[in-house]
Protein backbone atom coordinates (compact mmCIF):
# COMPACT_ATOMS: atom_id res chain seq x y z
CA UNK A 1 0.00 0.00 0.00
CA UNK A 2 1.76 3.48 -1.14
CA UNK A 3 -0.89 6.13 0.63
CA UNK A 4 -2.41 4.78 4.10
CA UNK A 5 -4.16 7.96 6.06
CA UNK A 6 -5.77 5.83 8.33
CA UNK A 7 -6.63 1.98 8.92
CA UNK A 8 -9.76 1.14 12.02
CA UNK A 9 -9.41 -2.44 13.10
CA UNK A 10 -12.67 -3.50 15.51
CA UNK A 11 -12.07 -7.55 16.93
CA UNK A 12 -8.71 -7.94 15.77
CA UNK A 13 -7.89 -11.72 16.33
CA UNK A 14 -4.61 -10.82 17.15
CA UNK A 15 -3.04 -9.93 20.21
CA UNK A 16 -1.53 -5.81 20.01
CA UNK A 17 2.58 -7.12 19.94
CA UNK A 18 1.46 -9.41 16.80
CA UNK A 19 -0.40 -6.47 15.42
CA UNK A 20 2.94 -4.23 15.86
CA UNK A 21 5.36 -7.12 14.47
CA UNK A 22 3.33 -7.52 11.23
CA UNK A 23 2.63 -3.29 10.24
CA UNK A 24 6.61 -2.71 11.53
CA UNK A 25 8.15 0.55 11.66
CA UNK A 26 6.70 2.16 9.06
CA UNK A 27 3.37 2.27 10.76
CA UNK A 28 2.24 2.86 14.40
CA UNK A 29 -0.66 1.64 16.45
CA UNK A 30 -2.88 3.10 18.73
CA UNK A 31 -4.76 1.24 20.49
CA UNK A 32 -8.59 1.33 22.42
CA UNK A 33 -9.01 4.33 20.31
CA UNK A 34 -12.90 4.11 20.64
CA UNK A 35 -13.87 3.77 23.85
CA UNK A 36 -16.91 1.84 23.17
CA UNK A 37 -14.89 -1.30 21.45
CA UNK A 38 -12.61 -1.83 24.13
CA UNK A 39 -9.45 -3.40 24.38
CA UNK A 40 -9.52 -5.34 20.69
CA UNK A 41 -9.57 -2.10 18.52
CA UNK A 42 -7.28 0.83 17.23
CA UNK A 43 -5.76 2.20 14.45
CA UNK A 44 -3.02 2.34 12.41
CA UNK A 45 -1.54 4.90 10.17
CA UNK A 46 2.01 6.61 8.99
CA UNK A 47 4.79 6.24 11.50
CA UNK A 48 4.58 9.67 13.45
CA UNK A 49 1.56 10.84 12.10
CA UNK A 50 -1.49 12.17 14.78
CA UNK A 51 -4.05 14.40 15.07
CA UNK A 52 -1.26 17.16 16.62
CA UNK A 53 0.00 17.14 13.32
CA UNK A 54 -2.41 17.65 11.04
CA UNK A 55 -3.22 21.37 13.37
CA UNK A 56 0.57 22.28 13.03
CA UNK A 57 0.26 21.57 9.28
CA UNK A 58 -3.20 23.28 8.90
CA UNK A 59 -1.83 26.41 10.74
CA UNK A 60 0.65 26.14 7.84
CA UNK A 61 -1.74 27.52 5.33
CA UNK A 62 -4.36 29.58 7.58
CA UNK A 63 -4.04 32.98 8.74
CA UNK A 64 -4.44 31.82 12.40
CA UNK A 65 -2.42 30.74 14.95
CA UNK A 66 -1.78 28.20 17.96
CA UNK A 67 -3.93 30.20 20.55
CA UNK A 68 -7.18 30.06 17.88
CA UNK A 69 -6.99 26.27 18.64
CA UNK A 70 -9.41 24.28 20.52
CA UNK A 71 -9.85 20.22 20.29
CA UNK A 72 -11.80 17.97 22.34
CA UNK A 73 -11.42 14.29 21.78
CA UNK A 74 -11.85 11.25 24.10
CA UNK A 75 -9.69 8.60 22.95
CA UNK A 76 -5.94 7.81 23.26
CA UNK A 77 -4.83 9.14 19.33
CA UNK A 78 -6.35 12.23 20.39
CA UNK A 79 -3.51 12.46 23.50
CA UNK A 80 -1.05 14.68 21.27
CA UNK A 81 -4.12 16.88 19.75
CA UNK A 82 -5.38 18.06 23.11
CA UNK A 83 -2.24 18.66 24.31
CA UNK A 84 -1.05 21.07 21.01
CA UNK A 85 -4.39 22.56 20.77
CA UNK A 86 -4.25 26.26 23.31
CA UNK A 87 -7.65 24.40 24.40
CA UNK A 88 -7.85 20.76 24.76
CA UNK A 89 -10.86 19.65 26.30
CA UNK A 90 -11.69 15.93 27.23
CA UNK A 91 -14.78 14.15 27.08
CA UNK A 92 -16.32 13.01 30.38
CA UNK A 93 -16.27 9.55 28.83
CA UNK A 94 -12.23 9.71 27.98
CA UNK A 95 -10.29 7.35 29.62
CA UNK A 96 -8.37 9.02 32.58
CA UNK A 97 -4.93 9.07 30.50
CA UNK A 98 -7.06 11.19 28.57
CA UNK A 99 -8.23 13.93 30.68
CA UNK A 100 -5.29 13.94 32.39
CA UNK A 101 -3.62 15.76 29.61
CA UNK A 102 -6.55 18.28 29.02
CA UNK A 103 -7.22 21.67 29.93
CA UNK A 104 -10.71 20.92 30.59
CA UNK A 105 -12.91 17.76 31.17
CA UNK A 106 -16.66 18.10 29.32
CA UNK A 107 -19.72 16.36 30.43
CA UNK A 108 -20.03 12.52 28.90
CA UNK A 109 -21.08 12.06 25.49
CA UNK A 110 -24.44 10.89 26.44
CA UNK A 111 -25.07 14.20 27.95
CA UNK A 112 -24.37 16.43 25.09
CA UNK A 113 -20.94 17.06 26.37
CA UNK A 114 -19.98 18.37 22.99
CA UNK A 115 -22.61 20.69 22.30
CA UNK A 116 -21.76 21.89 26.22
CA UNK A 117 -18.02 22.49 25.54
CA UNK A 118 -18.60 24.29 22.45
CA UNK A 119 -20.58 26.87 24.35
CA UNK A 120 -18.14 26.97 27.25
CA UNK A 121 -15.46 27.61 24.49
CA UNK A 122 -17.70 30.73 22.41
CA UNK A 123 -18.95 32.09 26.01
CA UNK A 124 -15.04 32.29 26.75
CA UNK A 125 -15.44 30.83 30.24
CA UNK A 126 -13.16 27.95 28.97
Amino acid sequence: IEKVNKILFFDAPLSMEQMIALVGSRFGIVPNTIVHFGGTCGEISEAGMNKAKGITKLLEFIPETIEDTVAIGDGFNDIEMLQTAYVGIAMGNARDEVKTVANYVTRHVDEDGLAYAIRKVVKGEW
